[in-house]
């Protein structure tokens, strides 16, 4: 058996695992780990212990896929993965991963953050507009509740945005038309109120808008260009919806 080098060495100390055979999910670029994807594990990997500390050792690392496992517990060693500077990619959706998103600002780098389908709690932390790097969030079919906060209007660079399927209550905020790069908007299936801000007019980008079974009331008129995908149901309570195409 060929002697491994010490990027190979500290990679098999990453998962504190004892079946090694599951490092097939490891991608090295020059010598260097760059991505580890463990998504979809046969059999599942379990518990609270999956990743170990040296992770925070692989300088080089881009992307880690935990995605459809039966990880449980809070987010893995945050610590560790905030200190990983070409971290930009992080899916652990389709877990059982609980606890709330304190201390999230430390992944600071991240460009793509999937943590849906989890059973993550709590209120979204204010912290989290200080991701700017963000391009696609998806928190999605947890148990987040309370209002939005307006410093998530600092995702400046964001393009996809789906909080549907938690508890999120309270006023739909203008702080939507800080995001001129979003495409993607799906809100649906949770308990936001009152009227819709006008800054939804106001996204040159924007392409699909989901905002089913919430309790909203406004006349709302959205013009969309280049719009091939308009997702906007019903359910809601006394809401005029009238598209303009050109």
């Amino acid at each position: 058996m060929a002697k491994l080098s010490n990027e190979e060495e500290l990679s098999r100390r990453v998962l504190l695992a004892e079946d090694m055979s599951r490092w097939e999910g490891l991608s090295l670029m020059d010598g260097r780990v760059v991505k580890l994807d463990l998504g979809g594990s046969q059999p599942p990997l379990q518990g609270t212990t999956v990743l170990g500390p040296e992770i925070g050792r692989l300088a080089e690392l881009q992307r880690i896929n935990l995605n459809d496992n039966k990880l449980s517990g809070p987010l893995p060693l945050l610590e560790c993965l905030g200190r990983l500077a070409n971290l930009r990619r992080l899916s652990v959706s389709n877990n059982q991963i609980s606890g709330s998103l304190k201390n999230i600002s430390v992944l600071k780098h991240l460009v793509d953050l999937d943590l849906s389908r989890n059973a993550i709690t709590g209120s979204i932390p204010e912290e989290l507009g200080s991701l700017r790097e963000l391009v696609s969030l998806n928190l999605s079919h947890n148990e987040l509740a309370g209002a939005m906060p307006t410093e998530m209007g600092g995702l400046s660079h964001l393009c996809v945005l789906n909080l549907s399927h938690n508890n999120l209550c309270g006023y739909f905020g203008d702080w939507v038309g800080s995001m001129q790069r979003l495409q993607r908007l799906n809100l649906g299936h949770n308990q936001l109120e009152g009227p819709l801000p006008s800054s939804l007019n106001c996204l040159p980008a924007l392409e699909y808008l989901h905002l089913r079974y919430n309790q909203v009331y406004e006349i709302l008129i959205v013009a969309f260009r280049q719009s091939n995908c308009i997702h906007l149901l019903n359910r809601f309570r006394m809401l005029l919806f009238l598209v303009v195409l050109w």
